[in-house]
């Protein structure tokens, strides 16, 4: 893969990495893939910069800041908790790139 993975240095993200990748394999797999690896046209989050910030995740993830792009907001199924273990869990990918 020629893209370069976000730098995650300051990402501090919180939470139960384990937890996340269940929380991920379980809500977010049907479109962003296993292990975060998209096969589509739906962005790769590994390669993400937005599981660089808490703020502009949420925003995305549990307000739907995107939805107009397609990526629908899940405040009514995932906390803004178990979306900052996903976001954990995705740090995590992007530092093994």
């Amino acid at each position: 893969n020629t893209r370069n993975p976000p730098d995650v240095r300051r990402a501090n993200a919180e939470g139960d990495i384990a937890s996340g990748q269940r929380t991920y394999d379980n809500v977010c797999s049907v479109c962003h893939g296993m292990n975060a690896r998209s096969e589509t046209a739906i962005p790769d989050l590994r390669y993400s910069n937005a599981i660089v910030s808490r703020d502009t995740f949420k925003s995305i993830v549990i307000d739907g800041e995107r939805a107009s792009k397609g990526m629908v907001g899940f405040a009514s199924t995932l906390t803004p908790a178990q979306a900052e273990e996903i976001r954990a869990y995705l740090v995590s990918l992007a530092v093994a790139l």
